[in-house]
């Protein structure tokens, strides 16, 4: 087995769903095993989740123990030579992991990587977060407490991938952490009744506009939306477009199976100074995730 990749989350099933759909994609031509690990959430996850990935490991905890801790309750379990531990509100590009691997397998001095961490609106996150974010270890290198030897380098790679920040944030306990999403979640619900309805700039194949132009309508999101019928070789530019106002919008909204990760996680790169917020629109599961919330 080339690589693990262990995800510890609670709560959070709608952002983990999209994670996964970036995970396997990304692992579509490595040998890998997925293991989610489960603190006790109590919003249906573990049917959901495996009913969608059933190739996964699953383990549910009874309690919240943070996130190092159950990582090394289930590296044992690992086969892998790399271990990967990634945030569920994480997209990573279909290309982000061929390229890590092949950069540890030249680098045999190096015993962990990172990469760079964008949030929601293309801006960089710090060190810190990004570590707490994606980590991928060597298995050789880690000693029996779970950190890296002496003798070994960390890296950080130039590639570039999308963390939600704030959901699930796991500067405080993943218990704490959910309460304080719901939270801002539900002022944000307030706050958009008070200061108008989040305008979506959307891209989207013809079938998902249809599904979204629907989702808005279920979710009384009566804001001015301007959808795009578009994939990613017709609409290369995406948001940056010189035929798109996106000064008129708070989001834009990729459909997944018009839109590459890779590719979208690029154009919020190259075109961050819009201070649009990006959303990803699953038409397999019909969920459209933005930072904030998720519609159904």
């Amino acid at each position: 087995m080339k690589l693990s990749v262990i995800i510890v989350h609670r709560n959070l099933k709608y952002h983990l769903e999209q994670c996964l759909h970036s995970l396997y994609r990304a692992i579509e031509n490595i040998q890998a095993e997925v293991l989610i690990v489960d603190h006790a959430s109590d919003d249906d996850s573990q049917r959901y989740i495996t009913q969608r990935f059933p190739r996964l490991t699953y383990v549910c905890n009874p309690q919240d123990a943070g996130v190092i801790p159950p990582a090394n309750q289930v590296m044992g379990q690992t086969t892998g030579e790399y271990i990967l531990v990634l945030h569920p509100a994480t997209v990573i590009g279909e290309t982000t992991l061929t390229r890590a691997v092949d950069f540890m397998d030249a680098h045999p001095a190096t015993g962990g990587a990172g990469v760079k961490v964008m949030a929601s609106n293309g801006r960089l996150l710090s060190e810190t977060v990004s570590k707490r974010v994606f980590m991928l270890l060597r298995r050789q290198a880690i000693d029996s407490y779970g950190r890296l030897t002496e003798g070994y380098e960390h890296s950080c790679l130039p590639v570039q991938i999308l963390h939600y920040k704030g959901a699930g944030e796991d500067k405080v306990s993943a218990q704490t952490g959910n309460k304080l999403y719901q939270a801002v979640s539900l002022f944000l619900r307030k706050l958009r009744r008070q200061t108008g309805e989040p305008r979506f700039l959307v891209f989207a194949g013809e079938k998902s506009v249809h599904s979204i132009r629907s989702l808005c309508k279920r979710n009384k999101l009566n804001g001015r939306h301007h959808f795009v019928i578009a994939h990613e070789r017709s609409t290369a530019h995406g948001h940056a477009s010189t035929f798109v106002p996106s000064g008129a919008f708070t989001h834009v909204v990729y459909d997944s199976e018009a839109f590459s990760f890779d590719r979208m996680i690029e154009l919020l790169s190259r075109h961050r100074q819009k201070e649009l917020h990006l959303g990803i629109y699953s038409r397999v599961s019909r969920v459209l995730v933005t930072p904030e919330t998720y519609y159904l």
